[in-house]
């Protein structure tokens, strides 16, 4: 039987610099050249690889148009040194992983940590000008536009209109008060229920009402008066009153610790609530994967009524 080939050795930059540093000026002003190659492919090789990944997920939704959600996409192209697309941009922001200032698109921390896992530790994303990294919000909000809303949509006790935005199939939406109009990275394609879901994050804080409205305080009987109990999802943590100052406790065997709160100055339910926030290992993480799954059960319940010619 014929023998397998003996597997590829590759050299690395750095080995062939060493290499150079004992061979002569000739011979090192040949390897040198080498080695500066060899480095900026080893840089590009996660960067082409999330490229490949990327063409054969879009590849396969020319068969099955959910074989792949838009916050995977835009997280693969962003591993490609690609900007993402707005629906893209849109899932990303739902999910936490990325946020609009200044009509500049960013990576949360969290986000910029995913992108790192799925471009195989691409080494761009760990310098220090990633925190800065950003691509232009495309279209950006405005409040020059002049639109006829031909919609209404009600989410719980808000009601928005949408309108027709300056570019083909995309949109706008407003607060019904309101004047100035906002325009969506989603279009028309997306569907309600996800253009509700953008509508709700970028006009609310929606982590923020999700904390406030879920988390329940309970007084613990057997701690007296002064031990209060919080629950949100699978989070549970108590605070209590100690000589006028507040306390933190995660779990029963932990110590408490003090907060530097004033339960004078403001009600134990925001002291432990920001303690939460501040204190508890994953918190902002889980909790914002909640409050997007939330956010997308209210859109999905929303009501929406045209707007007949001449009503508006």
């Amino acid at each position: 039987m014929p023998q397998a080939e003996p597997a590829p050795t590759f050299v690395t930059a750095q080995e062939l610099l060493d290499l150079a540093d004992h061979l002569p000026d000739m011979a090192r002003s040949l390897l040198e050249p080498l080695a500066a190659r060899q480095a900026a492919a080893t840089a590009a090789a996660p960067v082409q690889a999330a490229r490949k990944l990327l063409g054969l997920v879009e590849s396969l939704g020319d068969y099955d148009d959910q074989a792949a959600s838009h916050l995977l996409i835009g997280l693969l192209r962003i591993a490609s040194d690609a900007r993402p697309l707005s629906v893209e941009r849109t899932a990303l922001r739902i999910a936490g992983l990325a946020t609009v200032a200044e009509d500049q698109f960013f990576l949360t921390p969290e986000g910029r940590s995913l992108v790192q896992s799925l471009s195989l530790g691409l080494a761009a994303f760990a310098e220090p000008d990633t925190q800065t990294q950003s691509w232009p919000s495309d279209p950006p909000s405005t409040s020059s536009l002049e639109a006829v809303p031909f919609a209404q949509i009600r989410c719980g006790e808000k009601l928005f209109e949408i309108a027709d935005g300056p570019i083909k199939d995309s949109l706008a939406f407003r607060l019904h008060t309101d004047k100035d109009w906002v325009l969506l990275d989603l279009d028309r394609s997306a569907g309600w229920a996800d253009i509700g879901a953008e509508i709700l994050t970028r006009s609310s804080d929606v982590v923020g009402d999700y904390i406030s409205m879920h988390t329940v305080r309970l007084l613990d009987p057997s701690g007296g008066p002064d031990l209060h109990r919080f629950d949100l999802g699978s989070f549970h943590w108590w605070v209590r009153v100690q000589d006028g100052k507040p306390q933190l406790r995660l779990s029963n065997s932990e110590e408490w610790l003090d907060l530097p709160d004033d339960p004078k100055a403001e009600p134990i339910r925001s002291i432990g609530i920001r303690a939460a926030q501040a204190h508890i290992p994953d918190f902002a993480t889980t909790i914002r994967a909640q409050a997007a799954i939330w956010v997308r059960r209210m859109a999905h319940a929303a009501s929406v009524t045209p707007i007949l010619s001449g009503a508006a």
